[in-house]
């Protein structure tokens, strides 16, 4: 989605419009989520865990919204405690992509119908 943001640009001179500006700029984006690897967001969510550290102060320092920081701590504290109850032990995201892959190619040579 495009998204269209207007900024005003104020330079001195002895001159100015009626709004007080020389010019506005338009500055037409596309804005695209940033995505966090399991890394940076461990890091954070860690760093928030320690004692006399606030969500807050962590979020600020990795440049993310403390909602987005608290709802990461909710889910690997969730997912922590789902696999300590299953016995199941806690994979990566890379590595399921690394083991669909496989299971792919071997599907493949074998004949399987690719979907």
């Amino acid at each position: 989605m495009d998204a269209l943001i207007i900024r005003d640009r104020h330079t001195p001179s002895t001159r100015h419009g009626a709004s007080g500006f020389d010019r506005i700029e338009v500055v037409l984006t596309v804005e695209h989520r940033r995505r966090w690897s399991l890394g940076e967001k461990l890091k954070a969510v860690e760093e928030s865990r320690l004692p006399g550290v606030s969500v807050s102060y962590v979020a600020r320092k990795y440049g993310v919204a403390p909602t987005l920081l608290s709802r990461w701590r909710k889910l690997m504290a969730e997912g922590g405690q789902e696999a300590a109850r299953s016995d199941d032990a806690i994979v990566s995201a890379a590595e399921v992509r690394e083991l669909k892959k496989r299971i792919h190619e071997l599907e493949r040579v074998l004949g399987y119908p690719v979907e």
